[in-house]
């Protein structure tokens, strides 16, 4: 003798066992095995945007001495590549000089200057700034400044950048360092 339960619809009458009922497990097993496929798709969605919003820049810095009778002037040169992602704002960049414990730092300029018009001609208005500027992506941006420093002395030189990407509320910071031998210092390897 069969277990059955008797279903009427539409005035009809079947028959269905109890075989083909779904059960609690069953109906369990789906459900967690949409959570699985749900949480690994959000997992792995994450991760691409997690991937996407790290800044791809890079910093680079060159320093040339040149001679002079008293000192040695120290040219440096601050290169800023974006990467084919997204855009950067640049909040604030620093140059660090660091020669014999001393220290010597220039803060450069990152203010987007603004224009005036006068009629149909635009000039750039040194007196109309904004706080930051922006790289687009695939732009390159290249700073120089130049110290003095002693002679016969090697210094450390040190960029530090901050700035945010598109989108993002977190700041984050880029660094380069070289260091700059003296003109004519004598090298020695073993």
């Amino acid at each position: 003798m069969r277990d059955c339960h008797q279903i009427v619809t539409n005035g009809a009458v079947s028959e269905m066992s109890l075989i083909d009922q779904p059960n609690i497990s069953e109906i369990v097993k789906n459900y967690a095995q949409v959570a699985a496929w749900a949480a690994g798709a959000a997992y792995f969605l994450f991760k691409a945007v997690q991937g996407y919003l790290v800044i791809d820049m890079s910093v680079a810095v060159r320093a040339t001495r040149q001679n002079s009778a008293d000192a040695e002037y120290l040219s440096v040169e601050v290169e800023m590549n974006k990467g084919s992602r997204g855009s950067f704002r640049l909040f604030d960049a620093i140059i660090l000089i660091e020669q014999d414990g001393a220290r010597q730092e220039e803060r450069i300029n990152v203010a987007h200057f603004g224009f005036t018009q006068t009629g149909r001609q635009l000039s750039i208005d040194l007196n109309r700034q904004k706080p930051t500027q922006y790289l687009a992506a695939g732009e390159t941006m290249k700073v120089g400044r130049w110290f003095k420093v002693a002679k016969d002395r090697p210094c450390l030189v040190e960029v530090i950048i901050l700035g945010t990407g598109f989108g993002s509320l977190v700041v984050e910071s880029r660094r380069a360092s070289t260091v700059s031998l003296p003109i004519g210092l004598p090298v020695s390897g073993k």
